[in-house]
């Protein structure tokens, strides 16, 4: 059965969700355990609202497939970095920390 074009953009869209997910726990890992929870409460507010800033673009204004394959690989190689920075700064204190994919 072929797509239709809602679940298309709900496809496209929870791609962007869970990008978005991983984004913000490795922003969260990052951050020092004291600031945590408002930082958890920043992190959480500014990626809802960009995630919704960028479904409205792409239903309302137009459609675009590369713009919205820019944002994820962007999103993702930042998210990448990210994780590299965890790891280099636990590899000595957890011994787990190079699983971390």
């Amino acid at each position: 059965a072929r797509e239709s074009g809602v679940t298309e953009k709900l496809d496209y869209f929870s791609a962007m969700l869970a990008v978005l997910s991983q984004f913000c726990a490795a922003v969260l890992m990052l951050t020092p355990p004291v600031f945590r929870k408002r930082a958890a409460a920043a992190v959480l507010a500014v990626a809802c609202v960009f995630f919704l800033a960028h479904v409205q673009r792409m239903v309302a204004i137009k459609f675009d497939y590369g713009y919205h394959m820019t944002v994820n690989v962007v999103i993702g190689a930042i998210t990448s970095l990210l994780w590299l920075a965890w790891y280099f700064l636990n590899r000595k204190i957890k011994p787990h920390a190079w699983k971390v994919n």
